[in-house]
């Protein structure tokens, strides 16, 4: 199903949600901001790297992380 497609999904099933409940958490959701869309690209790029790593069975320990970051 392609992004259209689901978006039209939950339109028609937005339309027939009748419980203020369910449609308080969908305002909120929308109301919220995506904390990614914060971030600055070095952040982001930082990020998808560990990601990656991790992927790839890649592990690094806290104090590692740590000491990386405190020379920075």
């Amino acid at each position: 199903m392609n992004i259209q497609a689901k978006k039209l999904t939950l339109i028609e099933w937005l339309l027939r949600v009748q419980d203020e409940k369910v449609l308080k958490k969908i305002e909120n959701i929308r109301d919220k901001s995506d904390f990614w869309d914060e971030l600055t690209q070095e952040e982001k790029d930082e990020i998808d790297a560990g990601i990656a790593e991790l992927d790839k069975g890649a592990v690094h320990s806290y104090k590692d992380i740590i000491a990386r970051h405190r020379k920075k």
